[in-house]
């Protein structure tokens, strides 16, 4: 039997956590790049 983490089974609870790292760091990667990119800063 597999353990539970807030309801949901562990492997699902952090696939949940890594899409939502993953998210995050996307986010802030793009933020960064249209910033160089617009401001002719190379890179």
């Amino acid at each position: 039997m597999q353990k539970k983490v807030l309801g949901a089974d562990r492997n699902i609870f952090f696939l949940g956590i890594v899409s939502f790292l993953t998210d995050v760091s996307s986010e802030m990667l793009f933020s960064v790049f249209s910033f160089s990119l617009f401001s002719g800063m190379p890179f």
